[in-house]
C-alpha cells in the first residue's frame, strides 16, 4: 500500500491522479460513483465475549437510517454498528462512510471487524470495534506522499441512560484513520442492562428491606421486642389502615357532593323558573 515511499514527488503525483480517475474514489475532492441506498445487512458480529462477560451489540444495528454526524470542514459522516451503513457509498456497504454532497469515500471494509475492550480492565466500560481497508486515501510520511487505505475505530461507551445508541463525537485522527465515539446501554455486558422501572422497584425493595432488617434487628436484640412488636413504627402501621379507610370515605364523600352539586346546576339552568 505504500506505493510513493521510493518514488521521485512528479511520478507519485501522476500515479495518484491515475488512481484517483481509474477507482471511483474520493480523496475530500475527487469524483465519486452515484450513492444507492438498500437495506444494511449484518454482515460481522454482534456478540462479544471476554473473560465471561458477555456483551450484544445487535440492538445498535440501524435498518432504516445511519447515525449521521457533521464536522466543521463541511463533511457529512454515515454510521451503522454491526452491519453496513443504509446509505450505500460507491456501491459497496462498509461500516462508516464520508460525504460531501454526492461525493463519498468507505471509512473501512465490514469483513476486517475487529472487537475489543474499550478499558481492558474494566470490561463495563464498554467496546471497541475497528474496521480497516477502506477507500484509498493520501498522507505524508517522512515528508513524502504514500497511498493508504482509510481505517475507523468505534469507541463504544456503556452508558444506560442512552437505550439505542447517541453518536457523541467524530474525530479524523490523521488524514486516514478515524475515531468515533457513541454512548449505548448495548455497550453495557449483558445481565448489567435493567430499564428505569425495574430500577426504581429495585430500589424501593432494597430501601423496604433495609428498614425493617435494620429497625426489626433494633428492637430485637436493643429492647428485647418479638413478633410484630419488633416491626419498626409499629403503632404508626396499625393506624395505617384505618386512615386508608377514612381517606376512602372522605373521597366518596366529596365525590358525591360534588356530584349533586354539579346536577343541580345543570337541572336549574335548563328548567324554566315559576312565574314564566
Amino acid at each position: 500500500k505504500k506505493v510513493c515511499g521510493a518514488m521521485r514527488r512528479p511520478s507519485c503525483s501522476l500515479l495518484l491522479l491515475l488512481l484517483r480517475h481509474s477507482s471511483g474514489q474520493i480523496d475530500d475532492e475527487p469524483d465519486s460513483l452515484p450513492s444507492a441506498m438498500a437495506p444494511a445487512r449484518s454482515a460481522t458480529s454482534c456478540m462479544y465475549t471476554s473473560k465471561g462477560v458477555v456483551f450484544d451489540l445487535g440492538g445498535m444495528l440501524r435498518t432504516d437510517h445511519d447515525f449521521t454526524g457533521t464536522t466543521p470542514g463541511g463533511y457529512t459522516y454515515r454510521f451503522n454498528v454491526c452491519g453496513g451503513t443504509v446509505k450505500v457509498c460507491n456501491g459497496q456497504q462498509g461500516p462508516a462512510s464520508k460525504w460531501r454532497g454526492t461525493k463519498c469515500n468507505n471509512l473501512g471494509d465490514l469483513g476486517t471487524q475487529e472487537i475489543s475492550l474499550l478499558k481492558p480492565s474494566e470490561p463495563r466500560k464498554g467496546l471497541k470495534l475497528s474496521y480497516r481497508d477502506g477507500d484509498i486515501c493520501k498522507k505524508q510520511v517522512n515528508g513524502e506522499m504514500e497511498i493508504a487505505s482509510r481505517q475507523v475505530t468505534y469507541e463504544l461507551e456503556c452508558d444506560m441512560g442512552q437505550a439505542v445508541g447517541t453518536l457523541k463525537h467524530i474525530e479524523e485522527t490523521s488524514m486516514c484513520e478515524y475515531t468515533i465515539t457513541f454512548a449505548s446501554q448495548h455497550a453495557c455486558p449483558v445481565g448489567t442492562r435493567k430499564s428505569h422501572g425495574w430500577l426504581f422497584v429495585t430500589f424501593v425493595l432494597l430501601t423496604a428491606f433495609l428498614y425493617l432488617g435494620v429497625g426489626g434487628a433494633v428492637k430485637w436484640y436493643k429492647f428485647g421486642m418479638r413478633g410484630a412488636e419488633a416491626v419498626p413504627n409499629i403503632e404508626l402501621w396499625r393506624e395505617v389502615p384505618g386512615l386508608v379507610r377514612d381517606g376512602i370515605t372522605f373521597s366518596a364523600a366529596g365525590a358525591r357532593k360534588g356530584y349533586h352539586l354539579a346536577n343541580e346546576k345543570f337541572l336549574n339552568g335548563r328548567l324554566p323558573s315559576l312565574g314564566q
